[in-house]
């Protein structure tokens, strides 16, 4: 036999050899269904699409990580006389979220707001985002869905903060949701800009689950010394504008106070970010910079910046950040980006700012930091059009709800 050190060694027993022991069985959830609900008022061209989830039974409960829209769209493009006919219009990428900007979640009357992030999604072919035709699969591939102005049906999960916080929402809490849609021309591209779109109509799709007796008991008694708590990753978004003829950009004060624990940023024309049909808004070009730095008060994070060289190709630090930013680089994990596309049009550049690296853990948090974020960027050559930069950031946050269903939401953990 061999010897053991019991100071020293763990002893184990392989799972293989564990011929005893039973699956666990859950008996909290005792039913669950997929319930619709219809906007609560009419459908218009261009106001928002509005849905009402009440929560006046005590028995369910609201599954947040399972909250769909379905949509039935429709573009309709006049008949152009074929000697002078202009080049189709049809969706952009991901356009099931891309014809709404933003997302208003209400509980009990408390705003939750977000922004959108299928759907409708064929990737947008690299090095020809801007174009409309079949060097662009992407879109020819969308444009098939929507020719002759027959009827899309698009089905997907709202992309919004609470709605990835993997808990059941707790009875009572009454649950509103304002769609508020795009610009047609952010949501649209093509060679004209003829086309009618139409939602012809929309369903939100809830599941809600019915809980065990003795579950509600213990989590009243314990709402009754506590609150319940459900930890989301908010989101916000800014958008700061580098004027043509620039060469450099600081830009100071990105954030002032809580500082985000990880950041995104993409440089996309200015015109393309505002709404044009001509060109595509997820087309996140380089410009040819050359040099970009994160600054957390005076600190660099990472402590090298990011220096690139994209017309020789040489932009292998900024292209991995895709991986170690989001923490997926020893993963068996993918985005479907390969080195060749990152510099024909997803040219983003991820940073966790985190000291253990955690911006994607779901098993803890680190603490929360306060300063100001600067962020700089220098081009090689001057810009000959405007650029706007596109921050994507994430910070740590938490929704508590207490025994009276009063919602109150903490944005500084």
């Amino acid at each position: 036999m061999a010897f053991i050190n019991d100071v020293q060694d763990v002893l184990s027993v392989k799972s293989e050899l564990d011929l005893f022991a039973s699956t666990p069985m859950q008996t909290g959830i005792e039913s669950g269904s997929l319930q619709t609900y219809r906007p609560v008022t009419s459908i218009s061209n261009n106001g928002p699409i509005e849905f009402v989830v009440s929560g006046t039974s005590t028995e369910e409960y609201l599954d947040l990580a399972r909250v769909y829209i379905h949509v039935k769209a429709r573009l309709n493009v006049p008949t152009l006389d074929p000697a002078t006919a202009q080049p189709t219009i049809g969706p952009v990428n991901n356009w099931l979220h891309s014809m709404f900007s933003q997302v208003d979640v209400f509980l009990n009357q408390k705003c939750k707001q977000s922004h959108l992030t299928s759907n409708l999604w064929y990737e947008d072919t690299p090095g020809h985002m801007n174009k409309y035709t079949d060097a662009h699969t992407g879109f020819t591939s969308r444009l098939k869905h929507t020719k002759d102005g027959q009827i899309v049906d698009l089905y997907g999960p709202l992309h919004c903060d609470l709605f990835n916080v993997d808990k059941l929402l707790l009875s009572g809490v009454e649950m509103s949701i304002k769609l508020q849609r795009s610009n047609n021309a952010f949501h649209l591209m093509g060679g004209s800009d003829a086309g009618i779109f139409e939602i012809v109509d929309a369903e939100l799709h809830v599941r809600k689950v019915k809980i065990s007796p003795s579950v509600i008991l213990a989590h009243n008694q314990a709402l009754a010394v506590a609150t319940a708590k459900y930890p989301i990753n908010r989101v916000d978004v800014k958008a700061i504008t580098i004027p043509a003829g620039s060469q450099t950009k600081t830009m100071d004060n990105v954030y002032l106070g809580m500082l985000p624990k990880r950041c995104i940023i993409g440089f996309v024309n200015t015109t393309a970010f505002n709404g044009s049909v001509a060109e595509n808004p997820f087309n996140f070009q380089h410009f040819d910079y050359s040099y970009l730095a994160f600054y957390l008060d005076s600190t660099p994070v990472p402590s090298k910046p990011f220096l690139c060289d994209f017309p020789n190709n040489q932009f292998i630090r900024a292209y991995n950040s895709l991986f170690e930013g989001c923490n997926i680089n020893h993963a068996d994990i993918g985005n479907s980006i390969s080195r060749d596309s990152y510099a024909k049009g997803y040219a983003l550049v991820v940073v966790d700012f985190t000291p253990d690296l955690c911006a994607s853990s779901a098993d803890h948090i680190s603490q929360p930091r306060t300063g100001s974020l600067r962020i700089e960027v220098r081009f090689n050559n001057a810009l000959t059009n405007s650029v706007t930069a596109v921050i994507f950031s994430e910070f740590s946050g938490n929704i508590d709800i207490d025994k009276n269903r009063n919602i109150v939401t903490d944005y500084s953990s």
